[in-house]
């Protein structure tokens, strides 16, 4: 049995057009005009933390406050982020422990 081959639909040859006009001219503009659009800008290694210390540091000491306030809301930590809270709720210096955590 012979296998007819059925012309495209007129739908795929218009988005095949459409896609065609959209990247040949981005394929153009990344290979020949600018293939390098990183050297533009230089490379910045921040700190993998945010940088709002201060609005944490208020944070915490709201929280330290409630762990007084009601203490049996404040259960043993299970998990790394509950022990890296409690370690911060603990610290004398909030402040201090966060910048020595990374916190800028």
């Amino acid at each position: 049995m012979k296998e007819t081959k059925q012309p495209w639909p007129r739908s795929a040859k218009i988005t095949v057009w459409v896609l065609s006009l959209i990247l040949v001219p981005a394929l153009f503009y990344a290979v020949i005009v600018d293939p390098n659009p990183c050297r533009h800008q230089p490379v910045v290694c921040r700190s993998p933390y945010m940088t709002c210390r201060p609005l944490l540091v208020q944070f915490v000491y709201k929280l330290k406050d409630q762990r007084i306030k009601h203490p049996e809301d404040f259960l043993s930590p299970q998990t790394g982020n509950e022990k890296l809270i409690k370690e911060i709720l603990d610290a004398e210096d909030p402040d201090e422990y966060l910048q020595s955590l990374g916190y800028d």
